[in-house]
């Protein structure tokens, strides 16, 4: 129900002029929109910038298609989506296309089930494309380490890391 879903605006697009200026390698969680069922209801739920105001203005539920959030929508960022242990979209998951048509998001990893620490001081199941971006990360920085050591020491540029990343995965849904 986000209007903003899918669109590339001035946010995204400071996302992709930063990457362009710096050579960062960026992976960015595409959001777990996707089962959203908005306030129905109208009992009540916050806004953003403003948390501490309660409305209760509807809002339908997000929906299976459109519902990558800004940033997520840039074009020179990693974007992750979260599957299962079987390899199967999670039912939270955000998924495109972006209003432009781009698929999103760019990749897929391990979204649900995944062991992490938690506040207690123990660890404990946590799921979401929070936990599947970080597998993307880690994957990013183990190719730009390889990439120094046997390449060149100036790193990787992100257009080729998104190129190498995208042609060494696996297409689940449409080989």
């Amino acid at each position: 129900g986000d209007e903003g879903f899918g669109a590339y605006n001035i946010g995204a697009r400071a996302w992709d002029e930063m990457v362009v200026a710096t050579g960062l390698l960026i992976a960015k969680s595409a959001g777990n929109d996707r089962d959203d069922l908005g306030d129905q209801n109208q009992s009540g739920h916050r806004h953003y910038p403003d948390p501490g105001s309660l409305y209760a203005d509807y809002h339908p539920p997000d929906g299976d298609w459109d519902c990558v959030g800004d940033i997520a929508t840039a074009k020179n960022v990693i974007t992750v989506g979260a599957l299962t242990d079987p390899g199967e979209m999670t039912e939270f998951s955000a998924w495109g296309p972006g209003d432009d048509g781009r698929v999103k998001p760019d990749l897929m990893a391990n979204g649900e089930g995944l062991w992490s620490t938690c506040p207690t001081d123990s660890y404990c199941s946590k799921r979401g494309t929070s936990m599947s971006t970080p597998v993307v990360g880690g994957i990013m920085a183990l190719i730009a380490q390889d990439y120094i050591a046997r390449v060149s020491a100036d790193g990787p540029t992100p257009h080729f890391v998104r190129a190498l990343l995208a042609n060494t995965a696996v297409d689940l849904e449409n080989p």
